[in-house]
């Protein structure tokens, strides 16, 4: 008997489940990863959001849905050898002959395909990329602060004003914010990202195309999935007392941002296959 992390190596032909089999395997799965955020000892969950133990709590439950959906991806979705190229990807250099479960997870490497897609995401922050050189380039003749901005006696170059306004800011965070906070960022810019990807593009995607859904079918359906699991939100905002047209605001706004960006990166990952 295999072991289910050998499983993800193995060759694998993938099958065409239903399309309904795909969404519910899909809306389980979308479950899982949020009910596991309430799977923590009752004196856990009343603590605030931003609460260090809070945030190590959600940030092993979470990791552990990710571990446990790849490990099943290969005994739900492989049925064996694989018997030639399976083009669910539209960038077919992706693809090999032999193709294992990590692959249509999206785990493969290509430097210059993933360096196309890197700069192409890019333009989504196009704003605050373009603020941040313009701040650097301020910082060349200025003190730049968070609200101030006073000039500098003598001009400085780019590589010393890079290091005043990025580098010793963000020592500085790490050696006088609190653990909290240190947590929070780590949950925010590194667990948080890397979970979505794995659960809602990396498991869901390659199942809704292989049930018969066109690319672009599956580029909205999949991030309604994605969209829905934030609507937990709303019930931690209504315990803590926001008015409900506030929490109805904030909810249908996060919900379409959601919904947007997901089926962004979702088309994003059919067209890639990464």
């Amino acid at each position: 008997m295999s072991f289910p992390s050998s499983l993800l190596f193995a060759s694998c032909q993938h099958s065409d489940p239903s399309p309904t089999y795909a969404a519910l395997y899909c809306f389980l799965l979308s479950t899982a990863f949020v009910g596991g955020l309430y799977v923590v000892p009752k004196d856990v969950r009343r603590l605030p959001r931003d609460d260090e133990r809070q945030i190590k709590w959600r940030m092993v439950l979470v990791l552990m849905v990710c571990l446990v959906a790849t490990l099943l991806y290969p005994a739900l979705f492989c049925n064996g050898e694989d018997v030639g190229e399976d083009r669910w990807s539209e960038n077919s250099s992706s693809r090999n002959s032999s193709t294992n479960a990590l692959r249509y997870l999206g785990w493969s490497w290509d430097a210059r395909r993933d360096v196309a897609v890197l700069l192409h995401v890019m333009t989504l922050y196009l704003g605050p990329i373009v603020t941040a050189l313009a701040r650097l380039h301020l910082a060349k003749t200025h003190f730049v602060g968070a609200f101030s901005c006073t000039p500098r006696k003598q001009p400085i170059g780019y590589i010393q004003a890079f290091r005043d306004i990025v580098i010793k800011p963000t020592i500085s965070f790490f050696r006088e914010a609190g653990s909290s906070s240190k947590w929070g960022k780590a949950r925010d810019l590194i667990v948080a990202p890397l979970a979505e990807e794995v659960v809602f593009r990396g498991c869901m995607v390659v199942p809704l195309l292989k049930s018969g859904l066109s690319p672009v079918a599956v580029a909205w359906v999949a991030p309604l999935f994605f969209g829905t699991a934030h609507l937990h939100h709303a019930m931690l905002k209504i315990q803590e007392g926001v008015n409900l047209k506030s929490v109805l605001i904030m909810t249908v706004f996060q919900f379409a941002y959601t919904t947007l960006f997901g089926a962004y990166a979702a088309h994003a990952f059919i067209r890639s296959g990464s």
